[in-house]
């Protein structure tokens, strides 16, 4: 089993991630900074997908002997000109996120991809583009990405999950379902990218 530090205390992607590796056998260990006891890093997430991930895991160089996980998330809509790596930020400004609580953040974020998809006439072509890099504890760092193709409609269909807040406003194409109406197979069909990317991250055999 190969302990990782996952440069994130967010509890949902935590256990998201646990129970992809869980699903696909990837012989991993998520810890989080909270695990360790180690203060949580801030970083500016100023660059392309590839720049933040690699940020937000050197944020934890030093720290531990073991290896630094970290991912950072775009969300690329056909003929959107928003910023796809801004996810939240394009649908709540800095300012105003200080103010709301995190489901009022995530209505406002599905109040906002729901318009995009109705101003197409009710659906539109997207895609998540996840991120994720490495950095180990000789230094050597690694970078590997993972595409998760969707449909974004102006339907949402199940309850608003508050650590995904768009999840419930797409069909998933390799499955042809809203996230609600898919079984524990069928999601693991839609996340196995990023399982294949923990797999070459780590060097892992499926």
């Amino acid at each position: 089993m190969i302990e990782v530090l996952f440069a994130s205390n967010n509890e949902g992607k935590k256990k998201r991630l646990e129970s992809i590796l869980e699903y696909f056998s990837i012989p991993i260990k998520i810890l989080t900074p909270n695990d360790l006891n180690i203060d949580a890093k801030e970083t500016l997430e100023d660059g392309n997908l590839e720049e933040n991930a690699l940020k937000k895991a050197l944020a934890y160089k030093g720290e531990v002997n073991m290896p630094i996980l970290a991912g950072d998330t775009g969300f690329f809509i056909h003929g959107e000109p928003s910023n796809p790596v801004t996810v939240r930020r394009n649908a709540v400004p800095e300012d105003e996120e200080k103010l709301l609580s995190k489901t009022e953040i995530a209505g406002r974020m599905q109040d906002y991809y729901k318009k995009i998809a109705k101003d197409a006439g009710g659906e539109i072509d997207a895609y998540w583009d996840d991120a994720w890099a490495v950095v180990f504890p000789d230094g050597n760092e690694k970078i590997e990405h993972s595409k998760r193709e969707v449909i974004l409609t102006d339907k949402p269909k199940g309850e608003i999950d508050t650590n995904f807040p768009v999840r419930s406003l797409y069909r998933v194409k390799s499955t042809a379902k809203y996230i609600a109406d898919q079984s524990k197979d069928e999601e693991m069909i839609e996340l196995s990218p990023i399982a294949e990317a923990m797999r070459k991250l780590f060097s892992v055999r499926s």
